[in-house]
């Protein structure tokens, strides 16, 4: 009989098990400002328990959860990620006529500790006129560069909001499709559209979790 590839009789069940106390002392560290980040949180951690496994930053912001949702109370934190989510649906507005998708952790909820958003916008527009409106809407002047992937470089703009770091990458339609796919990797990523994104933040403002 085979068993089920993450089921808690698995090897990795086992070790996420096994994970789980060592991602709550990094999350705390994390938490009380110990460490700067969740990496060097993770990394102090591991350093007490040599022979346990590692966990993962994604394991770690579940227990950040853990520990906001006690400050905050259930709907506080779920009015803080519609917070946070709702600029990334700002920029969308911003760039009304653009498609626009939200990708990777955060279209997944997984915000806490270091709450950032990865927009991808399919568009032959340069990533200068792009800033050029998201400035004009309200949003901080951004800082340039350019990310690799599977397809060679993309332009890419990023600026911080009130503590949230915002990336947008340019997704020229004629090189790459901005997708359920990482763009470095390939492999499937979860993604949001403005219509998902606005359902949902209305489901965390009625105090809903719809992750």
């Amino acid at each position: 009989m085979s068993r089920a590839r993450d089921g808690g009789g698995s090897r990795r069940g086992r070790r996420r098990r096994e994970a789980d106390p060592h991602a709550e002392e990094a999350a705390r560290r994390f938490d009380a400002g110990t460490s700067g980040s969740i990496e060097s949180a993770i990394e102090s951690t591991a350093a007490r328990h040599p022979d346990a496994p590692r966990p993962t930053a994604n394991h770690v912001r579940r227990h950040l959860r853990g520990l906001a949702e006690e400050r905050l109370g259930r709907e506080g934190y779920l009015q803080w990620q519609a917070e946070v989510l709702r600029r990334a649906l700002e920029v969308m507005e911003g760039l009304a006529g653009e498609r626009v998708v939200l990708a990777g952790r955060a279209a997944q909820g997984l915000l806490d500790g270091d709450p950032s958003l990865s927009l991808r916008v399919e568009t032959a527009r340069p990533i200068g006129d792009l800033a050029e409106v998201l400035v004009g809407f309200g949003f901080p002047e951004p800082e340039f560069d350019s990310m690799k992937c599977q397809v060679g470089r993309l332009d890419r703009l990023r600026f911080h909001d009130e503590g949230v770091e915002v990336t947008l990458v340019r997704c020229p339609p004629a090189q790459v499709s901005p997708g359920r796919r990482d763009l470095v990797t390939g492999e499937p990523v979860a993604t949001l559209d403005e219509a998902s994104l606005r359902r949902v933040i209305d489901c965390l403002e009625r105090g809903q979790d719809p992750f």
